[in-house]
């Protein structure tokens, strides 16, 4: 596992790594889905949006529906330095 983090909530949990990120109900365990990618996984602050990326290539999805919101080619550190 390259991280984790907890909803805003404490309901989810996702956990990545460089291929795939995995997204659990926090209290019974049971996976919730999959997204793609995921060395560095986050959700926002009001737990509407998670974002994965490998280093390549940030990704950011609905938490609620797991659809593919944005992509981005650009590292996440110069995009978030810069």
């Amino acid at each position: 596992i390259g991280s984790g983090a907890f909803s805003p909530d404490g309901k989810r949990v996702l956990a990545g790594n460089d291929k795939i990120t995995r997204e659990w109900d926090a209290g019974t365990g049971a996976e919730i889905r999959t997204f793609d990618g995921g060395r560095t996984v986050a959700y926002s602050a009001d737990g509407k949006h998670l974002l994965t990326t490998d280093g390549a290539c940030n990704r950011i999805w609905d938490a609620a529906t797991g659809k593919l919101v944005r992509e981005s080619s650009a590292p996440a550190k110069s995009r978030l330095s810069g």
